[in-house]
């Protein structure tokens, strides 16, 4: 039996925007971790895009990090996209009514099914 993928995070930046493309699982242990990189990207004001392509798992706390994100970036004239989260993460987004109020680029009804 294999265990969670290994959880890691990158910063990025693609013309002006800040991208966090997050790996693994995204819950109490290791969302401090994405709190922490986009504290930073929240103070210096710009888009920030956190992609989701590769996060296997999202609970709450996720969320949580997330929508203080998106209301701070708000507050300061940037703007918060998820990009590509899987099916599972969705759904989550999803019934925390995160997409009715963020951004979601490529969600998995807009990807071809394999």
């Amino acid at each position: 039996m294999q265990g969670a993928p290994e959880f890691s995070l990158v910063v990025s930046e693609d013309d002006g925007t800040s991208v966090v493309s997050v790996k693994g699982e995204l819950d109490i242990f290791t969302a401090p971790r994405l709190s922490n990189a986009l504290a930073g990207l929240v103070d210096a004001g710009q888009d920030v895009v956190v992609a989701l392509g590769e996060t296997a798992f999202m609970e709450s706390t996720g969320i949580a990090v997330l929508a203080q994100t998106h209301f701070a970036l708000e507050q300061r004239g940037g703007h918060l996209t998820i990009d590509a989260p899987r099916d599972n993460v969705f759904k989550v987004l999803e019934l925390s009514g995160l997409t009715g109020i963020i951004t979601i680029t490529h969600p998995p009804s807009a990807r071809p099914q394999r």
